[in-house]
């Protein structure tokens, strides 16, 4: 495990050391290193250039996910499922 998170911490160095005279978008470094961690530890491998689209695909898939789940109707539809046709707006299967 110590060796998995030395490669991430080293690819975080590269890819600041690379952009030196650039903005460098810390946040999204930091969130792939720490995707890579983790997916190696679960599934074997990591996101590396090849596999950008896979992990921004996967954002995408967790911030639509963060953000259907914070309406009360979605909630509320998925508890009681026959509730939900009677609410006003679109319904789970509509997001």
């Amino acid at each position: 495990m110590q060796q998995r998170i030395l490669i991430e911490v080293q690819e975080i160095f590269e890819t600041v050391d690379k952009a030196l005279d650039t903005e460098v978008d810390v946040p999204n470094v930091l969130r792939r290193a720490v995707a890579n961690v983790i997916n190696q530890l679960i599934f074997g491998y990591r996101f590396d250039c090849e596999k950008e689209h896979e992990f921004q695909k996967m954002q995408e898939l967790l911030e639509f996910q963060e953000n259907a789940f914070k309406e009360f109707r979605v909630i509320l539809e998925i508890f009681a499922p026959s509730v939900g046709k009677f609410l006003p707006g679109p319904n789970v299967n509509e997001m």
